[in-house]
């Protein structure tokens, strides 16, 4: 169980691997130069309160899992749902998975992302960007992506090469869309899109 922390892989040959049931509510993920993160224990994720990286100018706290580098990879082959809404204490609290340079995280098997409003004014919000040739992130079971929060924060964002795959994903309430012509995020199927917007560069600038 980690609850909040960080768990990290750096560099070719790091291998982290937790084997059965395993809970990392709260927890940031890296993976990074070719580390490892293999998770396949981890079934749901809800944020939590103290567990991000605090930024005190922008009154935020940030749960990031991030990819970087070629052949670094985050696996959650079994999680099916992400949840960002705890009680704030009067900070902005987000969630954000992100592959850079090559970068790789599977969240095969998530259908919902969820980021709820808790009545106490401060946003919530779930982020997901893939920048950099070969950068993916694997979201081809993801039906929903729903921001609750009064002041929607939520994104998904595909540039210079990285790649979406976000084949399943038929509804998203409050969530922009950012995409240039270098890129990938699956679009043609989505049956609702309300409250968002897009930011789409053909040229890939």
């Amino acid at each position: 169980t980690v609850s909040g922390g960080e768990l990290r892989a750096s560099g070719v040959g790091a291998h982290f691997e937790a084997l059965g049931p395993t809970a990392i509510n709260g927890a940031r993920l890296q993976a990074l130069n070719g580390g490892v993160l293999s998770l396949p224990g981890v079934t749901t994720f809800l944020t939590q309160r103290y567990a991000g990286t605090f930024n005190p100018d922008q009154n935020l706290e940030v749960t990031l899992w991030r990819a970087r580098g070629e052949n670094s990879r985050i696996e959650l082959p079994n999680l099916t749902s992400v949840a960002v809404g705890v009680t704030s204490d009067r900070v902005q609290v987000l969630w954000h998975a992100q592959a850079q340079d090559g970068g790789f995280i599977d969240l095969s098997a998530v259908t919902t992302i969820v980021s709820t409003n808790t009545a106490d004014g401060y946003n919530r919000g779930a982020r997901v960007s893939a920048t950099g040739a070969g950068s993916f992130i694997d979201l081809s079971a993801l039906v929903s992506m729903v921001d609750n929060d009064g002041e929607p924060q939520s994104w998904l964002e595909a540039r210079t090469g990285g790649v979406l795959d976000t084949r399943s994903l038929g509804t998203l309430t409050n969530v922009d869309l950012a995409l240039d012509g270098t890129s990938g995020l699956d679009t043609a199927q989505l049956t609702s899109w309300t409250g968002g917007s897009s930011e789409i560069d053909v040229d890939g600038r």
